[in-house]
């Protein structure tokens, strides 16, 4: 019947209608997750796989001459603003066991300030001069961590917009009122599309003929109805 055509039609409109899943979305707070990491290994000396070597561990590494002060591995005191401490950056050589051979290991030491004269010292006493680099990393530590906080807000955005798009807008089409206008060019139901009791079909459609003209029934002696009540299932033409 052409009633349940168009209704088929409507139901498999809506259903192509369905919001996919944001791959999207997803992609882009993969892509911030590992910005964040890789910002936050940046900035923390992770790039490079360093040993943490204690201060007196140095210490012994430095009056065996194992310390290595080259182009490539040069040892260099990091100074950062505002803190109690210093690295100590640089690479000492490892024996090799058996066949291997010596390696240079890359490592930092953790300097306090109260021991930066005795440091000195002992690297005089070793012929080692340290290049000093300072660093201020107040700028730095901040975005790094703003940047967890601003991610959660954007997963947080995601996850809602999702939710929004799943449950077809209806948390911001609370309380809105539902009436629509309903224009002839637009409206293209007839009489011919209602299916059901013709004798029903036939009274409906003689009262919207009485309301299209209803001089022509008043002089037959008709009068305007006080009201209509329409009785039946879904899908009978009841809001036609």
């Amino acid at each position: 019947m052409p009633k349940a055509d168009r209704n088929s039609q409507k139901e498999n409109k809506s259903r192509g209608n369905e919001p996919n899943f944001n791959w999207r979305g997803i992609i882009l707070l993969a892509i911030g997750f590992g910005c964040i990491a890789l910002a936050m290994l940046y900035f923390r000396g992770g790039m490079q796989p360093l040993e943490d070597v204690p201060y007196n561990r140095f210490l012994e590494l430095l009056e065996n001459k194992q310390i290595v002060n080259d182009k490539t591995y040069p040892l260099v005191l990091v100074v950062e603003d505002g803190r109690t401490t210093q690295t100590l950056r640089g690479a000492y050589i490892r024996p090799g066991v058996g066949p291997t051979s010596a390696q240079p290991v890359p490592f930092r030491t953790t300097v306090y300030l109260t021991f930066t004269n005795n440091l000195q010292e002992k690297l005089a006493a070793a012929g080692i001069q340290p290049a000093i680099k300072t660093e201020s990393n107040v700028l730095a530590q901040t975005v790094v961590g703003f940047l967890p906080i601003a991610l959660f807000l954007l997963v947080l955005y995601f996850l809602f917009r999702q939710q929004i798009r799943m449950a077809g807008k209806g948390a911001l089409n609370f309380g809105k009122s539902k009436a629509r206008m309903l224009a002839r060019d637009k409206n293209k139901i007839t009489f011919r599309d209602v299916a059901g009791v013709e004798e029903a079909k036939d009274e409906v459609q003689e009262l919207v003929e009485f309301l299209r003209d209803p001089k022509k029934f008043q002089k037959l002696g008709g009068r305007i109805p006080k009201g209509v009540l329409l009785v039946g299932p879904p899908g009978t033409g009841k809001t036609l």
